[in-house]
């Protein structure tokens, strides 16, 4: 019996990450916002066992408001975008294009 309770609370802890991990995608995606890359920058991380992360960001200070936002992104949206340029994210997708 103790091992269906286990089995059972796997399945609801499973479940409950796939629900919340599809929320906030879906989140993202209806964001809409407009911007001018202002700073880019790499950082890494090892962990134990010597494998190495690498992060991407880039701080975009959004039109309307000016309000800085650091945004981790993909290599490739990182190398498409200089410093200087003008970003648009438009609603229903996650990816950003020059405006």
């Amino acid at each position: 019996m103790d091992f269906l309770y286990g089995v059972i609370v796997i399945v609801v802890i499973v479940a409950l990450a796939i629900v919340l991990g599809r929320l906030a995608t879906n989140r993202r995606k209806q964001s809409a916002w407009t911007g001018e890359v202002v700073k880019k920058a790499v950082s890494a991380s090892t962990d134990e066992d010597g494998d190495q992360t690498v992060y991407f960001k880039v701080t975009v200070a959004q039109d309307g408001d000016g309000k800085k936002r650091v945004h981790k992104v993909t290599k490739d949206i990182y190398d498409r975008f200089e410093v200087g340029d003008h970003v648009v994210k438009s609603a229903g997708t996650l990816d950003w294009v020059k405006g």
